[in-house]
């Protein structure tokens, strides 16, 4: 942990604090709204934008600056793996399943899903060039979004974890991660289940394994840019093509998709191999 009343220690946990009570507090008056999509994108979006505004109200409190942000694109090794991370694990995963059997495809007419619209039920046999078109369309409607959230994560709360000499900051950051998403799973706003603590479980196994990931980019790289591309083509590939060509049952529930094993072990596996060779980036 960092030392006791640093100036590290205060914008960690003032941040992390504001975080936590202003997004929660936005869910909470979603409520009446219809719940977290209630209100199309803008909930979300508000949402995903909370830890980037928190991170810069502590940069004016704490006069920080934003010169650590790192908005300049450099690292182009760094910027393929934040490409081909999330898209290996998604085709490995999915591979599996419908290779095994464990899930199918949509029959029929193929659509992708984007705020929850009714064509992800009829998703499927996607033609591999339109899953291409699709995530080159999409990545960069998605990128202000993520942007929000990699602001806050790893543009700010990662650095000060690591400058201030906290024990496994990249583990305690994706522990925080995952505390911030629990209201909206907890509420199944999230994702529809049969067994909550299941699901639970194994996003948060999720969450930890690919922000190891990701977190391995940003220090790599030292930029923004980098962990904004690999949390927007994650979000693309598993939540608007992957996730809607698949028949939902209960292995896909469990085994893929954000709250599946596989893609959690997937992610563990890759984050595994990028931290045990520190040269390949």
């Amino acid at each position: 942990m960092p030392v006791k009343g640093s100036p590290a220690s205060k914008s960690i946990i003032a941040c992390i604090t504001l975080t936590y009570v202003l997004s929660w507090a936005w869910l909470a008056i979603l409520i009446p709204h219809g719940g977290y999509k209630g209100l199309g994108w803008v909930g979300p979006f508000v949402f995903m934008w909370m830890p980037g505004l928190c991170s810069i109200a502590c940069r004016l409190l704490f006069r920080e600056g934003f010169r650590d942000i790192g908005w300049r694109w450099r690292n182009w090794k760094a910027t393929m793996a934040a490409i081909w991370a999330p898209l290996v694990v998604g085709i490995s995963v999915y591979a599996l399943l419908w290779g095994t059997g464990l899930a199918s495809m949509h029959q029929g007419t193929w659509g992708v899903s984007f705020g929850g619209s009714t064509s992800a039920q009829q998703a499927g046999n996607m033609p591999f060039h339109l899953v291409l078109i699709v995530l080159l369309i999409m990545t960069p409607i998605v990128s202000p979004f993520s942007l929000g959230e990699e602001l806050g994560w790893r543009g700010y709360l990662l650095d000060r974890m690591v400058k201030s000499g906290m024990r496994r900051p990249v583990f305690i950051l994706g522990v925080v991660w995952a505390v911030w998403h629990l209201p909206v799973l907890l509420s199944g706003q999230y994702l529809k289940t049969s067994n909550m603590a299941l699901t639970v479980l194994f996003f948060i196994l999720m969450i930890l394994a690919s922000n190891s990931v990701i977190c391995r980019l940003r220090l790599q790289s030292g930029g923004i840019w980098i962990p904004v591309l690999m949390h927007s083509i994650h979000n693309v590939f598993f939540q608007n093509i992957l996730q809607p060509m698949t028949v939902e049952n209960r292995w896909h529930t469990f085994l893929g998709g954000e709250c599946g094993i596989l893609t959690a072990l997937a992610y563990g596996i890759l984050a595994w191999m990028m931290w045990r060779d520190r040269k390949t980036l």
